[in-house]
């Protein structure tokens, strides 16, 4: 597992971004099974093109024509009006960690929810969930502005601690809730009946990958 202690920056690159499509949908399978030390199953990607129909926040990063990175975000009703955008999986190669690529993408999608453009959308908060003993993942998302507004307990299965933290961040000039979407506290389980296992952050938090910490920035 990954220490959060600091590593020396390396020269940052600049991401080319395009559109996941049916066309490409198998270059982001490629990228998270090189990536992930877990097998995203079919219904994840198709959850991602079903979403793409209705919203646009996933994105796969190139660099020099080759594909080194992706995040992709999905939009979810909240009681309290409005929509959230909960981050599902960023992920970088490791070649190419720790040159500012996960950074480019995380403000990207802050950036694409902002805009005129997805005005409509009516984006309020932006949000995902960490394990409570990921401090490196907590500080990475902490440059951004995210906080800390709910703890989870029991969150995950077969993981010691077994809690997370819903980190969220304000959007759009609306204040911050605890209770980021309709389906916060059931996300664990949408995960688990999308893809049979245990939520991403969990399973790579364990085997040492942590594309949410500095190391992947």
């Amino acid at each position: 597992m990954a220490d959060g202690s600091a590593a020396p920056k390396r020269k940052p690159l600049k991401l080319d971004l395009d559109r996941i499509t049916e066309k490409n949908i198998g270059q982001l399978k490629k990228l998270n099974t090189a990536t992930f030390p877990v097998v995203y199953h079919d219904p994840f990607y198709e959850t991602v093109l079903k979403n793409l129909k209705t919203s646009d926040y996933c994105r796969l990063g190139y660099y020099s024509d080759v594909l080194v990175s992706a995040i992709c975000c999905r939009l979810e009703p909240r009681l309290q009006g409005g929509q959230a955008l909960y981050m599902m999986t960023l992920s970088v190669l490791k070649p190419y960690q720790r040159r500012s690529l996960a950074s480019q993408l995380v403000q990207w999608a802050i950036d694409h929810a902002q805009s005129k453009e997805h005005e409509e959308d009516d984006v309020r908060v932006m949000y995902l969930h960490v394990q409570t003993s990921n401090e490196a993942a907590i500080t990475f998302y902490k440059s951004f502005g995210f906080e800390v507004t709910q703890t989870i307990e029991g969150y995950y299965r077969n993981i010691d601690p077994a809690d997370c933290h819903v980190l969220c961040k304000p959007l759009n000039g609306h204040p911050l809730e605890a209770m980021p979407s309709a389906t916060t506290e059931n996300m664990g389980e949408a995960w688990r009946l999308e893809r049979g296992r245990a939520p991403p952050d969990v399973r790579r938090a364990r085997s040492g990958a942590l594309p949410e910490a500095p190391e992947m920035a």
